[in-house]
């Protein structure tokens, strides 16, 4: 049910679009969530749920429905902005004006002193977990409130976060992960975090050509192409 992203939906709105997924959403209206849940989605609660390791945003409605989001890895930090400044701002409100309530939290008593990514990705999981609530209460996909789908089938790539490894522990990690999921095409880490020194360069100058031998085409003086991605499946 989710909607799979942190960057408010409604932003998209109030940019001006050069992106055909954003023109996209340019032509079509904010949905009337109102014919598809008749009756109003007062929200209860909105709160930080922790299960074993990880945390989950939940929200819940007057009427006892439920949505929820599994909270990102940062958020143990953001706590205090999420029950403090966030959370309440959404209690009692209906959940169905969902986009006007995104709009107007940062305009919300000082709110706007707070704008930038650690704000922002409070209310991104507030709004998620709220989507969920939505979709739930009408027994459909999120995409089916919003609107028809574009396509039923996106094409991914394997990611690989780790610099902390060998260039030949990666390339072996890397090569077990593309055997497991059939992906075409990966992404990897090269250099160090914010900065590089030597032992960050050497792994790069290791890496590369251990990861050119069995996957690439290219010589050093030719850019990296687009990888073929394979196509996964969205909706079932």
């Amino acid at each position: 049910m989710l909607l799979g992203g942190l960057v408010p939906w409604t932003a998209i709105r109030w940019r001006e679009a050069t992106h055909p997924g954003a023109r996209f959403f340019l032509a079509h209206p904010w949905p009337d969530l109102s014919v598809q849940i008749p009756e109003p989605l007062p929200i209860a609660s909105l709160y930080l749920e922790p299960r074993g390791e990880e945390l989950f945003v939940v929200a819940r409605a007057e009427n006892g429905a439920e949505g929820r989001t599994l909270a990102n890895t940062r958020m143990p930090y953001l706590v205090s902005l999420f029950e403090k400044l966030v959370a309440p701002f959404f209690i009692g409100k209906d959940a169905r004006q969902l986009s006007q309530w995104i709009a107007e939290i940062y305009l919300d008593d000082r709110n706007y002193k707070y704008s930038g990514m650690p704000f922002s990705c409070c209310v991104g999981h507030a709004e998620i977990a709220l989507w969920d609530l939505l979709g739930k209460v009408a027994q459909k996909p999120v995409f089916a409130l919003l609107s028809t789908p574009l396509r039923h089938e996106v094409p991914v790539y394997l990611s690989s976060l780790t610099r902390n490894n060998s260039a030949e522990e990666e390339v072996a990690r890397i090569q077990a992960r593309l055997d497991e999921t059939q992906t075409q095409a990966v992404k990897f880490k090269i250099g160090g975090r914010m900065k590089n020194d030597a032992a960050s360069e050497a792994r790069t100058l290791a890496l590369v050509p251990l990861l050119r031998k069995p996957w690439a085409t290219i010589s050093p003086s030719t850019p990296m192409p687009t990888a073929r991605m394979k196509p996964r499946k969205l909706f079932r």
